[in-house]
């Protein structure tokens, strides 16, 4: 049975929600350029003091150009011994 499309929706709300208050406390572990592009290994602090986020960003090497931004998610729990980033 689906939920309705207004309660998807909203949890959906509940899983962005953060503080754009709060300090990102942003850390860049590794950089290299490939193919045009900046690819970075970067770690920052999860929403709601949930302790701190291993991710890889990759940006065009024009830092003023206009791009846009993707949100690749998957597979991904810490304590499990197939998990990755």
């Amino acid at each position: 049975m689906l939920m309705p499309m207004a309660s998807r929706a909203a949890d959906l709300d509940s899983l962005l929600a953060y503080d754009a208050a709060l300090p990102l406390h942003l850390k860049v572990h590794k950089r290299e350029y490939r193919h045009g592009a900046w690819v970075e290994d970067i770690s920052y602090a999860g929403a709601g003091g949930n302790g701190t986020v291993l991710a890889t960003l990759v940006r065009p090497i024009f830092v003023n150009a206009p791009y846009a931004g993707v949100v690749w998610g998957h597979w991904f729990e810490p304590a499990a011994s197939n998990s990755n980033r």
